[in-house]
């Protein structure tokens, strides 16, 4: 069967969209309401969202759409709560609360992936999310991973359709890994050096990162480029870093870096610029490696932009893996209403997630990578 959601500022509106394409034969699923919030932003104005299913005649046997629709009866009248937007419990308080389960450490063992059972009456919802995960661009090959076993479960007896949605939800968290982010252990000023392609912004969010370990944490820091290649690069960290009250060196040559952080010692954190690499040219990459090892203590971020496609992105990673270890943060997350290439990214390489940007605002639009909000927003819920 065919599954589709249709969003429009009114249900009538969607309705009329769901005849138009789908026709007189047409299964509606679930009607509910969409309201603007979250940092991912993926409803831009509050509308109705409709989600209907369409038999397929050639591939289904003729007593097919009496059990799907008998599937899908059932299914609303039993779990009304979850997909209607009048209802106090809808999937986003069921996400929420998951949330807040997991990161109490509360014990739920609707959780336990190896004693899940599945009813035949959840096949609609499993399609449901699969189509989801696919529609925010995770590759199949991940999508099949999280949905793994639940089909083959459904011989085993009977869950919530909670439950599923509990399943799937923990299975992306998981894979999403834990977050790393800068850590001020230790002794010594910390390190931390930005590395990339042009393009992806990455002046600006080592403006941001400084700007909130700055003003939010009370941080001395100090600024060093080396992105010399970009006059405009230099004057742009030479503003933010004025506006601050930051000290910035800029280094000519590899042997200068040394010098530079032995300047900045009294610092509580140094963070260095380095020139956008093209990760085709192996020779820049082979002076990019010549840097970092003069860099001591040395923690290394690779910026990418979310909306990079999904190839590109691995054979930017894949050629920086080749110099050195680093932590990744994605940015322009404001430029992408889909987030599944952050699951596939880490899904593929298992690098550690750090920081994700979206906007240009200095400080505000930098944050921690939060898994649960990836993870909703993933399954339709807000992030």
């Amino acid at each position: 069967m065919k599954i589709k959601q249709f969003e429009a500022n009114t249900e009538k509106e969607a309705m009329l969209q769901v005849k138009e394409e789908f026709g007189k034969e047409a299964l509606i699923v679930s009607v509910k309401n969409i309201k603007p919030r979250g940092i991912f932003k993926l409803f831009k104005h509050p509308c109705v969202q409709v989600t209907a299913a369409l038999e397929d005649k050639e591939a289904a046997a003729a007593n097919e759409k009496q059990i799907i629709d008998k599937t899908v009866l059932e299914t609303e009248e039993k779990y009304d709560n979850i997909y209607h937007s009048k209802s106090i419990e809808n999937i986003e308080d069921k996400l929420n609360k998951l949330e807040q389960i997991i990161r109490n450490g509360e014990k739920d063992n609707n959780l336990i992936i190896e004693k899940e059972q599945v009813s035949e009456k959840n096949i609609p919802l499993i399609n449901l999310i699969y189509s989801q995960l696919i529609k925010n661009e995770v590759n199949e090959k991940v999508a099949n991973k999280i949905m793994f076993g639940l089909n083959e479960s459904l011989s085993k007896g009977n869950i919530k359709m909670n439950d599923l949605v509990s399943i799937i939800y923990k299975r992306i968290i998981n894979e999403l890994g834990d977050i790393e982010t800068v850590d001020f252990t230790g002794t010594g000023p910390k390190i931390i050096t930005f590395i990339g392609p042009t393009g992806v912004g990455k002046t600006t969010t080592i403006a941001k990162l400084a700007s909130y370990f700055a003003l939010n944490n009370d941080k001395s820091i100090g600024l060093i480029t080396a992105d010399t290649y970009r006059i405009a690069a230099v004057e742009q960290l030479r503003t933010f870093a004025k506006i601050l009250n930051i000290p910035v060196e800029v280094v000519y040559n590899n042997e200068d870096i040394k010098s530079a952080i032995k300047r900045f010692e009294d610092k509580d954190l140094i963070i260095i610029d380095t020139a956008g690499r093209s990760h085709k040219n192996s020779e820049k990459l082979d002076d990019m490696e010549e840097l970092l090892s003069l860099i001591p203590r040395n923690e290394v971020y690779l910026v990418l932009s979310v909306t990079t496609k999904y190839k590109d992105l691995i054979s930017i990673a894949e050629s920086y893996m080749n110099i050195t270890d680093f932590k990744v943060i994605f940015t322009k997350l404001d430029e992408s209403i889909c987030v599944g290439n952050i699951l596939n990214f880490r899904y593929k390489l298992g690098v550690k997630l750090s920081y994700v940007t979206f906007g240009q605002n200095v400080p505000d639009d930098i944050t921690e990578v939060n898994p649960h909000n990836i993870a909703k927003s993933l399954l339709g819920g807000q992030g």
